[in-house]
């Protein structure tokens, strides 16, 4: 009875637009044992069930086991942290960098690695302590059959928003051919 009256659709982004099965295309590991930082990763993600965490699982296989993880906090919006054999570890997106008590040089350093990997790539990085251990680089590939579906809602008069947690550049870049009307994060 409702639906006559609808006048805006809004979409997020990962799972609805896109598949929702993101892949790292690029990385930079800043650290010497990348087998425990995949490990300190995969400990923290085990039991997240967000797109990037099964990303994550599904790229490592950790040659080795963390002994302790304590401590995990999941922060909605900003990622998880915890306590991996008594080090510090933040797995976190851009919009975590303020949110994070960093070392003031790690900020700066971690735009300029997303910048290196494609400032388009939706992006992760990983601090040990408060130092930058890696980015990742991440693409969802668009659902085929979303253009069209988005030209047919706009045809009916329907007004069409996207929202995304990710950034403005990866959000542009896969809408940029799409026929949206607004852009949320």
């Amino acid at each position: 009875d409702k639906l006559p009256e609808v006048e805006e659709v809004i979409f997020d982004k990962t799972g609805v637009l896109t598949f929702g099965n993101p892949k790292i295309i690029a990385s930079q590991v800043l650290i010497e044992n990348r087998h425990w930082l995949e490990a300190a990763i995969v400990a923290l993600e085990r039991e997240m069930h967000h797109p990037l965490a099964e990303a994550f699982k599904a790229a490592f296989t950790p040659r080795l086991e963390p002994t302790s993880v304590t401590d995990v906090i999941v922060r909605a919006g900003l990622g998880v942290e915890g306590v991996v054999d008594g080090k510090w570890v933040v797995i976190t997106g851009p919009k975590g960098l303020d949110f994070y008590d960093l070392n003031p040089g790690e900020a700066g350093l971690a735009h300029a690695a997303r910048m290196r990997l494609g400032p388009e790539a939706s992006s992760v990085m990983v601090f040990v302590g408060r130092t930058l251990a890696a980015i990742y680089a991440f693409e969802d590939a668009l659902r085929p059959e979303v253009p069209e579906m988005l030209r047919n809602l706009g045809r009916r008069g329907l007004y069409r928003t996207l929202l995304s947690g990710d950034t403005a550049i990866s959000v542009a870049k896969i809408s940029q051919n799409l026929s949206l009307d607004t852009i949320r994060d």
